[in-house]
């Protein structure tokens, strides 16, 4: 059984080879390990948007940044997908 920082780890791993279907699965893992990782929220929220899932990336930031609230990136991230969140689509 892998602990919640390996599934982080792991999650990075598939990021830097660009599977980022197999990181989320690895970030979602992590948080069923540990639910107030906060990393593992805020990475997960970076695959979500990567891959054109606004609401659950927003979702993900947000919940980064309730657990680190002083996290810059974190407040960045989820202030960025927030604006494109409430823009809507592209036309």
């Amino acid at each position: 059984m892998h602990d919640s920082l390996t599934w982080l780890s792991a999650g990075a791993r598939f990021i830097h080879h660009g599977n980022l279907l197999a990181a989320e699965v690895s970030f979602r893992r992590a948080i069923d390990q540990d639910p107030c990782l906060a990393e593992a929220w805020y990475n997960l929220g970076w695959v979500l948007d990567e891959i054109g899932r606004l609401a659950e990336a927003l979702a993900a930031f947000q919940r980064a940044t309730a657990l680190a609230p002083t996290w810059e990136d974190a407040q960045h991230n989820l202030a960025l997908v927030r604006r494109r969140v409430r823009a809507g689509p592209p036309p």
